[in-house]
């Protein structure tokens, strides 16, 4: 998943540290779930989606500290946007809005992912994305499914 990242622009060291100072309210050298939050909805408000943002905040957080260091935060700040992205994908499959795929909506939508699969490719992709067996895709499945493939 670290390589897909690639992809995605991280800002200049000098806007970074700009974030950094301005969310880094208390100073204490760590960002909380709820700074990135605020970062977030009043920066790159194009990208304020709470799923998304979790899976980045877990993502991003190396050390497991519950916190994200001035190490991690450029991590962060491209993996925002990269599950953001998946995000946008994850709810063109879900036509039920429920948040949760299951196999007839990934069927239906895999040709608007690009995919252009067999009943039994799709069958196949979906079970691999299904790592819990349960008969549908969690967003969290999701994420980690396609970070294997990017």
């Amino acid at each position: 998943m670290r390589e897909a990242l690639k992809d995605y622009p991280v800002p200049s060291k000098v806007e970074l540290q700009h974030l950094w100072s301005r969310y880094d309210f208390n100073g204490n050298g760590m960002l909380s779930l709820a700074e990135i939050d605020k970062l977030v909805s009043e920066e790159y408000p194009e990208y304020d989606n709470k799923q998304a943002l979790l899976r980045a905040y877990k993502f991003a957080d190396v050390d497991g500290s519950g916190f994200i260091t001035k190490r991690e935060f450029p991590t962060l700040v491209r993996s925002i946007a990269y599950f953001k992205g998946l995000a946008d994908e994850f709810a063109e499959l879900d036509a039920s809005h429920d948040r949760r795929v299951d196999f007839s909506e990934f069927r239906a939508g895999a040709p608007r992912m690009g995919l252009d699969l067999s009943d039994s490719e799709a069958r196949v992709i979906f079970r691999k994305m299904d790592a819990d067996g349960g008969g549908l895709v969690l967003f969290e499945e999701f994420c980690a499914f396609m970070g294997r493939l990017k």
